[in-house]
């Protein structure tokens, strides 16, 4: 059986407890913004530019808060992604941080056309009640902040 692989650089953008999660208008589950580090970029460079694709905004980047280790299928293939998650900051005067959900826009994902990405500030202490993936998001995010050292996590959602 074939695996695909890849690398993906993920945001944790906090604010007033909640934190920014966003879905493909297609399917059910939450996640963190991000997308696929491209050939010879730097994870900092990937997670400002997924941002400026996904949200035309700048985004500062933080820590480095967890390593990830995600074996996954999704639409009939196994997918195992080596994800880097760190904090990062919306601007201090951004619109965005004053709206509780907003569209995005997704450009490129495995060949598809664009698709609209819904995005929304969640309260850290409703996390459990979301579909989140990778799954280990929803009981790791409410004590994000409170993290002195980087996380390795493996996740295995195969079935």
């Amino acid at each position: 059986m074939t695996v695909m692989m890849f690398n993906r650089v993920a945001g944790i953008a906090l604010h007033e407890g909640q934190v920014l999660l966003h879905r493909a208008e297609m399917e059910d589950f939450w996640t963190l913004p991000g997308g696929q580090i491209e050939p010879g970029e730097s994870t900092e460079t990937a997670l400002k530019r997924e941002m400026q694709e996904e949200l035309h905004t700048e985004v500062t980047v933080g820590k480095l808060c967890y390593v990830v280790e995600n074996f996954f299928p999704y639409s009939g293939k196994d997918y195992h992604e080596i994800g880097l998650y760190f904090q990062m900051q919306l601007p201090p005067d951004s619109p965005l941080l004053l709206t509780q959900m907003f569209d995005g826009i997704e450009l490129y994902f495995n060949n598809q056309p664009a698709f609209r990405l819904i995005f929304e500030w969640t309260p850290l202490n409703t996390l459990a009640g979301k579909i989140m993936k990778p799954a280990f998001l929803s009981h790791e995010l409410p004590q994000v902040e409170s993290l002195n050292h980087t996380r390795h996590i493996i996740h295995d959602g195969r079935e």
